[in-house]
């Protein structure tokens, strides 16, 4: 039989996958598993990278031989995963690859099959727990192989878990980047609709829309300008619009509420607190603007303090929820979230909540690992776990990494051209959609598929898009 990181893979997830007579769970079926470790495990540290390689890319394995099908309850269930195989997308074939290169534990393993293979009969079985996490391993095997486990792992209190469906947000546009700093950046209503129904097809559930004066590019709070945005985006998907409160640098109170007493949306975002928000550093790297109002709307942030006050947040309040529009608390930093814990004490606002934590802006919270991970269990001292939800958004280069952290601890995600300008260094974002497609593709990679609006809407608990007023 030739073997491959894939082969051995399937006869590893043959065996463990039904198995429950020893300590590790892994009776593996004599010379077989052995002797295709050995060939497989002779060239693995020169040939293991090519190979998984040629997995991810679609080659197909090679499939077991008759006599490896006919073991008995082993056989059953590798014919099951080869016959299933051929309908495997790249994705997928990434995923096992991955599998392939954790069960078999590359390089490591070789002297210790090497001791096994040599020993007496009774001694060929390995304890595959000494080396990888075999239950995750089998929980992947049986779920590609198509078999169904026998008992549901027990969520771990206080653990992390990683959700089957994540809402991904596409902000469209925003009002930090200015026209002459990317030529795809969308500016007129029609071309902010187009750019957020791309998004929705390559998988986001929820749109979050800025508006910008046509003809220059100005954020705006002419509610003429949202309307016909806002209207064309819902002719064409049932996508979830979040409508802007942050507005523009330098709005009113009353001019960021326009738009939810207006079109009373299923979802607005809400600033939970007062913060330096600081542009003017970008001016350090953009030198040529189109319009005159651009480098003068970075220069000023210089000396500004974008205002969340204790009363303007109970205003706020009081109109999203006389227009049963939900709040995306937008948190800069840890205080916001005792701002929106006080705000939930004092009865302006109902649990669960919906927090979007933003990261990267100059003047609040930096996007690293650790500060994801102190502001989810913050909130959690401060609200309660499993009364929030919530999503992560990064200023910058940060984006992919800091949102694919969120995915993997249960998170949302949001991405789009408000944020970030660039797809990855160097390659500027064509597109709202391409940043859309990626943030996808790596959630798939971690058995995470992108929520559909209804969904969105359910693991909210929106109205319902038949509820709004455009």
């Amino acid at each position: 039989m030739s073997v491959d990181a894939e082969t051995l893979y399937g006869l590893v997830a043959g065996a463990s996958a039904i198995s429950t007579d020893t300590a590790s769970g892994v009776p593996l079926p004599d010379t077989l598993i052995i002797n295709a470790a050995k060939l497989y495990m002779n060239d693995a540290i020169l040939r293991t990278g090519q190979r998984l390689a040629d997995i991810g890319g679609g080659v197909l394995a090679t499939r077991p031989s008759n006599r490896d099908l006919s073991i008995p309850r082993v056989g059953d269930l590798l014919l099951k995963y080869h016959k299933g195989r051929d309908g495997i997308d790249v994705e997928d074939r990434l995923k096992v690859a991955r599998l392939c290169e954790s069960l078999s534990g590359l390089a490591s393993m070789t002297p210790i099959l090497s001791v096994i293979a040599a020993g007496p009969p009774a001694t060929q079985r390995l304890n595959f727990r000494l080396m990888t996490d075999l239950e995750r391993d089998r929980r992947a095997a049986e779920r590609l192989a198509g078999v169904a486990p026998e008992n549901k792992r027990k969520k771990r209190k206080g653990a992390q878990q990683m959700k089957e469906k994540a809402i991904i947000t596409a902000a469209i546009t925003g009002s930090i980047h200015t026209p002459g700093m990317s030529e795809y950046l969308p500016v007129t209503p029609q071309e902010i609709a187009d750019d957020a129904v791309r998004a929705y097809e390559a998988g986001a559930a929820v749109c979050h829309i800025h508006a910008r004066d046509p003809q220059t590019g100005q954020p705006t709070s002419d509610v003429n300008v949202f309307r016909e945005a806002v209207t064309r985006i819902k002719s064409r998907c049932d996508m979830v619009v979040c409508i802007t409160t942050g507005g523009g640098l330098g709005m009113t109170a009353e001019q960021r509420l326009i738009a939810v007493s207006t079109f009373k949306p299923e979802l607005a975002s809400f600033n939970a607190g007062s913060v330096n928000f600081a542009l003017f550093h970008a001016l350090e790297r953009y030198k040529n603007f189109k319009f005159d109002w651009e480098s003068k709307y970075l220069a000023m942030t210089e000396d500004y303090i974008f205002p969340n006050t204790f009363k303007s947040m109970k205003d706020f309040a009081r109109i999203f929820n006389e227009n049963g529009t939900k709040p995306e608390f937008e948190v800069y930093d840890s205080g916001m979230v005792n701002n929106i814990a006080f705000m939930i004490d004092r009865g302006y606002v109902k649990k669960p909540v919906y927090i979007q934590y933003v990261m990267g802006v100059l003047g609040g919270i930096t996007p690293s690992p650790e500060n994801v991970m102190f502001l989810v269990d913050y909130t959690k001292r401060l609200i309660g776990e499993g009364n929030f939800e919530f999503s992560v958004c990064v200023a910058g280069r940060a984006q992919f990494p800091i949102c694919t952290q969120s995915l993997l601890i249960g998170g949302n995600a949001r991405v789009g051209l408000e944020d970030n300008l660039y797809l990855e260094k160097g390659r500027m974002a064509k597109s709202n959609a391409e940043q859309v497609t990626k943030i996808v593709r790596i959630a798939r990679e971690f058995g995470i598929e992108p929520a559909t609006p209804d969904e969105a809407r359910k693991i909210l608990g929106l109205k319902g898009i038949d509820k709004v007023n455009y």
